[in-house]
């Protein structure tokens, strides 16, 4: 509980945490090192789904995001997949 999720996209985005859109902004833009931060995340016992979707106006998209705790520390016990159904993870 209490977390802060800090984000950033090379153009439009939106974020969702576990089917909640947590994040918004669909203007386009540069990426910058992670400008936005969205406070008060909590995470549930298990898999959590965090969905990232970029709407890319040109060629190259990038998008980043980092999981802190309330003083910057990193959060314990927290792993990330990109492939959650896959055998063996």
């Amino acid at each position: 509980q209490g977390l802060r999720l800090l984000v950033s996209s090379d153009d439009g985005a939106r974020i969702f945490l576990n089917g909640r859109e947590l994040y918004r902004n669909l203007a386009p833009k540069r990426l910058a090192p992670l400008e936005y931060e969205i406070s008060g995340v909590e995470l549930r016992e298990g898999l959590n789904v965090l969905v990232f979707k970029v709407f890319d106006a040109g060629v190259i998209w990038q998008a980043s995001a980092r999981l802190l705790g309330m003083h910057d520390e990193p959060v314990e016990g927290v792993q990330a997949t990109s492939q959650p159904d896959r055998p063996g993870r």
